[in-house]
């Protein structure tokens, strides 16, 4: 019998909100020189690392055929103004806003790296929404608990003689420890830029947009073998993991003389909790475009026999 460890588990968390922000932009909001913009939202509402979607509305929150022209021309890939786009930002500690093309320069922030804006020509409105960043893997983590629960109804009619149960709605709650980090760096043998503990702190603080985010709990990763595995090169090739959409209920900070912070965040689900087995797109059956071909009952993809 092969046996895990929970050495090979990690979370992959992406960014995103059920709701959208609408306010007022005016000309003074725009400093170009600085590359550096702000309007009249509450404090927390949008966080450094965020892919925010902004869109030019109407008086009455239709969308606009009017040019979002604050932002420069070569701030879209095709060099040309449009009444809506989607950037990366980072907020500083004074609510003013720098709009970049990837996550990582959002983090960073550096002035010379944003994207150019210009002096509006007239005051207007625009909604602002989080759009689905990049899944990005969640540092320092210590541990992880996830739990699924079922409800059932007691459908018990007079004369049974035994208790008769319904099967009702599934919820789901679960338990994630880390090191407390603020600054992105390696996780684990992931390369690149990584989400760290701080960010819940501040996502259950938000409440324009709410505290709601994607994840992938993953149990065992691409790459991994168990110990004692009697097919070593199949168990290597395969993930598996829970996808989650969650709302942070607590997030707690544990000080302690001489010992290393740690964050605890509580969550529960808020949507569908899947249990998924996939192999690697190489072992997939693709379609001409690229894209994986799907089973008809929807529950997996067309592996290649040579998978097996």
């Amino acid at each position: 019998m092969a046996v895990y460890l929970g050495s090979a588990g990690i979370i992959e968390l992406t960014r995103t909100a059920d709701r959208s922000f609408r306010s007022t932009m005016d000309p003074g909001d725009v400093n170009p020189s600085e590359r550096r913009f702000s309007f009249d939202f509450p404090n927390g509402t949008f966080l450094t690392g965020d892919r925010l979607a902004l869109r030019r509305v109407n008086a009455d929150g239709t969308s606009s055929a009017q040019l979002l022209d604050f932002v420069a021309p070569s701030g879209w890939g095709d060099g040309q103004q449009h009444s809506d786009g989607t950037w990366y930002v980072h907020v500083d500690a004074l609510g003013g806003i720098r709009l970049y093309n990837t996550w990582q320069d959002a983090l960073a922030g550096s002035p010379s790296a944003a994207i150019a804006l210009q002096a509006p020509g007239a005051s207007y409105t625009i909604t602002a929404e989080l759009a689905d960043g990049v899944a990005h893997c969640l540092g320092q983590i210590a541990d992880f608990s996830i739990s699924t629960d079922r409800d059932v109804a007691d459908v018990t009619s007079l004369g049974d003689a035994f208790r008769q149960q319904w099967s009702g709605l599934i919820s789901g709650s679960g338990e994630i420890r880390c090191f407390w980090d603020w600054r992105p760096s390696r996780c684990g043998d992931v390369d690149g830029s990584q989400e760290t503990a701080q960010y819940f702190h501040q996502l259950i603080l938000r409440q324009q947009l709410g505290s709601e985010f994607k994840a992938n709990l993953i149990i065992k990763r691409d790459g991994t073998v168990p110990l004692d595995d009697t097919l070593p090169q199949l168990a290597s090739r395969t993930a598996l993991f829970y996808a989650v959409t969650g709302v942070v209920t607590n997030v707690g900070l544990a000080f302690s003389p001489g010992e290393p912070l740690q964050s605890t965040i509580q969550f529960v689900t808020t949507g569908e909790i899947a249990l998924r087995y996939e192999l690697p797109s190489a072992y997939l059956l693709l379609q001409e475009d690229g894209g994986k071909l799907f089973l008809q009952d929807s529950t997996g993809y067309v592996a290649l026999e040579a998978a097996l």
